[in-house]
């Protein structure tokens, strides 16, 4: 495995953990325990599948890839960033950015070592 994949796998990984950080905020609204659980489970989801995937595919790396292009591009319609870019640009970088590029990695260089093996 070269060093890049590597990289790419934990900065997915870091996009999760950020994600599911974030996911925490909902215990400071009031409310019922129970209802702040299940909101902390329901903000937490995307967060986990994401790391999933990358527990799962980890051998994987094309179809790695794949999720981590459609994840962005998913998260990039759910958050609405298209909508106001001036104000949710952090987003874009902190989290949009990193699934592209990671994408964009693990598919080049999957299919680079695949043609030089051969």
């Amino acid at each position: 495995m070269t060093i890049l994949k590597l990289i790419a796998k934990i900065l997915i990984l870091i996009v999760g953990a950020i994600m599911l950080l974030l996911s925490f905020d909902v215990f400071e609204s009031g409310g019922n325990f129970f209802e702040m659980l299940g909101a902390f489970f329901i903000h937490a989801l995307p967060a986990i599948v994401i790391i999933l995937f990358v527990v799962f595919f980890w051998n994987g790396e094309r179809i790695l890839g794949l999720i981590s292009l459609v994840a962005a591009i998913m998260l990039f319609s759910f958050f609405e960033l298209y909508k106001n870019i001036d104000q949710s640009w952090i987003t874009f970088l902190i989290i949009i950015v990193p699934l592209i590029a990671s994408g964009i990695i693990l598919l080049l260089k999957t299919n680079n070592s695949k043609s030089n093996e051969k």
